[in-house]
């Protein structure tokens, strides 16, 4: 992972309205979230949203390893601009597209860490 992280570590998982960690070394389990719904109109919502929260954890660690992945892209694709470029306007979209889409992928995991972004 690029940057360390305060949360409780994975896995999560979804146990009826209550997100579960255990310690996968001593077995101790304890809540890390509790999701409430104050009506059945929004029992659904409530199931996807525990889903999602449960997902946190694997979620981050991806799109940590997706980011890392597309730093790689950028540079091969900046490489071929400079080895080629006569031949570099559509690269030099698709480099626009990566460097908004790692920014867009660097913001989002500094509000997962909690810290304040642009």
């Amino acid at each position: 992972m690029g940057n360390t992280t305060k949360f409780t570590p994975g896995p999560w998982e979804a146990e009826g309205r209550r997100i579960i960690y255990t310690d996968e070394t001593t077995g101790v389990w304890d809540w890390v979230a509790v999701v409430e719904a104050f009506s059945d109109e929004y029992k659904a919502e409530q199931n996807a949203n525990v889903a999602l929260i449960a997902a946190a954890p694997d979620l981050y660690e991806a799109g940590d390893a997706a980011k890392e992945q597309m730093k790689i892209g950028l540079s091969a694709i900046q490489k071929l601009i400079e080895i080629k470029p006569e031949n570099s306007k559509p690269l030099k979209r698709i480099e626009a597209e990566m460097k908004e889409a790692i920014k867009q992928m660097e913001q989002a995991l500094a509000k997962a860490r909690g810290e304040k972004h642009e």
